[in-house]
């Protein structure tokens, strides 16, 4: 489960070996994150410090409180650290209490957010898209980490009760009120890193990353002979724009000739997606590869699929598509039979041994119900 939802935050850095945890939970986890450009020149790199699993912050109660006589004493006897925060390690504490020490990993090009234990403000580093010539290059290309240490810390909520009196002419108690406060121990003084770059000034519009109105990476192809149809990446395509774009299969339904009517197939998980990335120019001439098989049958399909700039992941940017697929040896020559009746379309629906041009009920509504 504990994995389950690390996967839900993020992937795991690339290469990295999935196993028990190797550092307890309240570890205090100083990492290091590079970025590097399509090159491979270094671009940027910082460090943060925070206890995973986190604890909060800033939203709890405990954060907030001063730190009162008895806080200040209790510091100054342990030599501890009084916390406002717990930090962000950029990643899943679940991947940080399983990563060993000293080693570095590469991590697939993401937004990041990191936040230093000492820090008020967290570190964001975006992924966008600059021109290089003729094509467009994602920067940072290549993000990688390091787990440089870990401090078994022993972190402690400390409080201490007070007798309140008024301030008035006459004074007299009031009530009883509780300070809290959380403290870290065992890890000595830390020291606090250079601060993240500046945030984005307020009204300030950031400028979006490009992307190419014509969002085209999957196309239908038909075998020849067998007419057996396939969703296949555009090669040449995504060779030119030089960018990843994940896919994913939303709707599949079959035209039943015989019923007159369109029944809904079980597509792939929708929560899943794939990952296309533009092939070296030796692989990609070896042919397009398969995005999406239809079942091994003759018959009309209907598909409908999403395809979305991988560094532009909101809902609003999805490009949905789709297409009515003839999926047989025999291909109608001419399906242009006049008007439409409402809620209908034109299509070819294929047999074993022919094909026949007729008006069906318009899918994307049909399949929808």
């Amino acid at each position: 489960m504990l994995l389950a939802w690390a996967s839900a935050e993020g992937d795991p850095p690339e290469g990295m070996q999935i196993g028990p945890r190797i550092h307890n939970a309240g570890t205090l986890a100083r990492l290091r994150y590079e970025t590097f450009d399509e090159r491979g020149n270094p671009i940027d790199d910082w460090q943060v410090r925070a206890l995973v699993p986190t604890i909060g912050n800033g939203e709890g109660p405990d954060w907030r409180e001063g730190c009162p006589a008895a806080c200040q004493a209790e510091l100054a006897r342990t030599g501890g650290l009084r916390l406002l925060r717990s930090g962000e390690p950029g990643i899943a504490s679940e991947w940080v209490l399983r990563m060993p020490v000293g080693q570095t990993f590469d991590m697939r090009p993401r937004p990041l957010q990191t936040q230093d234990i000492l820090d008020k403000q967290p570190r964001r580093l975006g992924i966008g898209s600059v021109r290089d010539g003729e094509r467009w290059v994602q920067r940072p290309a290549n993000i990688r980490v390091t787990l440089v240490e870990v401090c078994a810390a022993d972190v402690r909520v400390g409080s201490v009760t007070n007798l309140e009196i008024s301030s008035s002419h006459i004074p007299f108690p009031t009530g009883f009120r509780t300070t809290r406060w959380v403290q870290l121990d065992g890890c000595g003084k830390l020291e606090a890193f250079p601060p993240p770059p500046e945030a984005t000034p307020p009204g300030h519009i950031k400028p979006e990353i490009p992307e190419p109105p014509d969002l085209v990476a999957i196309v239908v192809r038909r075998e020849t002979g067998s007419g057996r149809a396939t969703l296949r990446v555009d090669e040449a395509w995504l060779q030119k724009h030089n960018m990843p774009v994940v896919f994913h299969v939303a709707k599949v339904c079959r035209y039943d000739a015989a019923a007159g009517q369109w029944q809904h197939l079980s597509p792939p998980d929708p929560r899943r997606s794939t990952r296309l990335v533009p092939l070296s120019p030796e692989d990609a001439s070896k042919g397009d590869r398969v995005a999406f098989e239809l079942p091994q049958e003759t018959a009309l399909f209907w598909l409908q699929w999403g395809e979305q700039h991988e560094d532009n992941r909101s809902s609003r940017r999805i490009r949905f598509r789709d297409a009515l697929v003839t999926s047989g040896p025999v291909l109608c020559n001419d399906i242009d039979l006049g008007p439409a009746p409402p809620d209908q379309v034109a299509a070819c629906v294929p047999y074993a041994d022919r094909a026949e041009a007729r008006f069906v009920p318009r899918p994307r509504e049909a399949c929808a119900r």
